[in-house]
């Protein structure tokens, strides 16, 4: 059986970053009027967080958001390490979104 390695927090912090920056490859820049428009009747009391950050002044998708208190928000130091580490909050945010939709449909029906 293999043994597993003690954590090493800056082995990590070096795989963090590594995924991060190729999940954030994929995502893609997406804006969506539409899940945000959810997003803040969702969750009125919260920010929308890209986890994924921005190039520039263009932030990634809008799909991604995570809603966080704005003490949250502003309190975020290692970006990549807080992305990989709610991307359960990223995963459950989007399958909320999809119910939602699907919800919709079936109205129209």
């Amino acid at each position: 059986m293999p043994t597993i390695p003690p954590f090493n927090p800056e082995l990590q912090n070096a795989y963090d970053y590594q995924l991060f920056i190729r999940l954030k490859n994929q995502i893609g820049f997406q804006k969506s009027k539409q899940y945000m428009d959810w997003f803040h009747s969702e969750y009125p009391e919260k920010d929308p967080h890209h986890p994924f950050g921005s190039i520039g002044s263009l932030k990634t998708t809008d799909l991604a958001c995570i809603p966080l208190s704005r003490i949250e928000h502003e309190s975020i130091e290692d970006e990549y390490s807080f992305a990989i580490w709610n991307l359960p909050l990223v995963f459950r945010t989007m399958f909320e979104y999809i119910k939602f939709l699907e919800e919709q449909c079936q109205k129209e029906k």
